[in-house]
């Protein structure tokens, strides 16, 4: 009697055990609670560009071109829609801004390609500089911070592929001046 006592307590335990702890550990996969991008700017001197890679999570860029009017775009999936890359364009260069000295520079979108987990989108863009000897520019990342008010956006300086400066960037310090 006493040892099938303990026999459904255990059995009891378990069963509530084993489902909350995998509604636990499935919410940790499904859902990420931090917002972060990471953009890394690459000046290539030799040629007078600045390469642009910015990382994002599938999800949140999904919701931000959501927000900005673009239907389900199903980033990276076998039913992605058409225009996925003319709306993550078009948010990219409301979001990110490179200005010199005078103007707001065009940016060149290049494309994207997903993680191979499918939970992350690297996007590419280009910057031509000027010839005008520009020595500072003014980089603006906005990229999430309309959907996350605790968005975080990480820049990455380099010069020809040598790290030289890293940044962060929040709403309310959505920008900042580069020496070049």
């Amino acid at each position: 009697m006493f040892y099938s006592h303990i026999f459904h307590m255990r059995l009891f335990a378990l069963s509530v055990f084993i489902p909350g702890f995998l509604f636990v550990v499935s919410g940790i996969w499904i859902e990420h609670e931090y917002y972060v991008s990471r953009c890394v700017m690459n000046k290539i001197s030799e040629e007078s560009k600045i390469e642009v890679s910015i990382h994002l999570f599938a999800d949140d860029l999904e919701m931000a071109l959501k927000h900005q009017g673009a239907i389900s775009c199903h980033i990276g999936t076998k039913i992605e829609h058409a225009d996925t890359d003319y709306w993550i364009e078009k948010y990219l260069k409301e979001c990110f801004i490179v200005e010199d000295n005078f103007d707001t520079l065009d940016l060149t979108y290049l494309g994207r390609e997903s993680t191979d987990d499918l939970q992350a989108v690297w996007c590419y863009l280009e910057v031509d500089l000027p010839g005008n000897g520009i020595d500072k520019l003014k980089v603006t990342n906005r990229v999430l911070m309309d959907i996350y008010d605790d968005q975080k956006n990480i820049v990455e300086l380099k010069q020809s592929g040598i790290p030289r400066d890293v940044f962060m960037l929040r709403k309310g310090k959505e920008s900042l001046s580069v020496q070049l």
